[in-house]
């Protein structure tokens, strides 16, 4: 399971530059994309999302069931879950209790990512054994 997290942060670090540089690319290469934030946003991050699946599933998690549009689905609402949390936190933390938004991102972090990293590992990449006797 620490393989799997070490992989798994890995991962996250090329999204979050992958997330940054291509919503940068987009809104200050493209006068389009400039007045259209929140769809360049979007955009990315759907993007960023599915590549995220296919290298977490593959690589991080080893998961080779055929799956995929359940896999990808259940995926997806992992991490709006953790959106959630991470806007949560923010909210508490900079409206009520007024703390600055770095430092409520910063406490933010490590909860998504390991909100992420139990939803990914136990839920959307789940794998079912079977043995001769059932299931395992």
């Amino acid at each position: 399971m620490i393989r799997q997290f070490i992989r798994y942060a890995i991962i996250g670090t090329i999204n979050t530059g992958l997330d940054f540089g291509m919503y940068a690319a987009l809104t200050r290469g493209f006068d389009f994309w400039r007045e259209h934030y929140l769809v360049a946003n979007a955009l990315v991050f759907v993007t960023v999302v599915t590549w995220s699946f296919f290298w977490n599933k593959h690589w991080t998690f080893k998961n080779r069931e055929q799956k995929h549009k359940i896999q990808y689905a259940k995926f997806v609402l992992a991490t709006l879950g953790g959106i959630a949390i991470s806007e949560g936190i923010l909210f508490v933390g900079v409206d009520i209790l007024g703390i600055h938004d770095i430092l409520s991102k910063v406490i933010a972090g490590p909860l998504v990512m390991i909100w992420n990293f139990s939803a990914y590992r136990f839920w959307a990449f789940k794998t079912v054994r079977v043995v001769q006797n059932g299931l395992v």
